[in-house]
C-alpha cells in the first residue's frame, strides 16, 4: 500500500472542517455529529483503500483483475459495517 496522495489528505481536511462546522453550528456533540462521523471515516477508508484510475488499469493488463485481494476484501468490509451502523443509527431515531 502507497502513501496518502495529497487528493486524498485535502478531501479528509475538507470532510473534518465540515464536521467541525456543523458540531460549532449546532452547539455541542449529538447523534448528528455521529453519524458525520462514521460517514467521514467511512469516506476516507474508501477513498484510501480504492486504487487510482492508473492502478486499476495496470493490474487488468498483468492479468489480475479476477482476483480478489485483501485490500479489495477489507474495503468491502468497511462499507458493510458503515452501512450496518448507519441502519441502527436510523432505526434507533425512529
Amino acid at each position: 500500500m502507497t502513501a496518502p496522495t495529497r487528493k486524498w489528505a485535502v478531501t479528509q481536511i475538507t470532510a473534518v472542517a465540515a464536521l467541525l462546522t456543523m458540531w460549532a453550528t449546532t452547539g455541542g456533540w449529538d447523534q448528528e455529529e455521529t453519524v458525520g462521523l462514521i460517514g467521514l471515516v467511512a469516506q476516507a477508508a474508501i477513498g484510501y483503500l480504492t486504487p487510482n484510475a492508473g492502478r486499476v488499469s495496470r493490474a487488468r493488463v498483468s492479468g489480475q483483475s479476477g482476483q480478489t485481494s485483501p485490500t479489495d476484501a477489507l474495503l468491502w468490509l468497511v462499507v458493510l459495517v458503515v452501512v450496518v451502523v448507519v441502519i441502527v443509527v436510523l432505526l434507533r431515531q425512529l
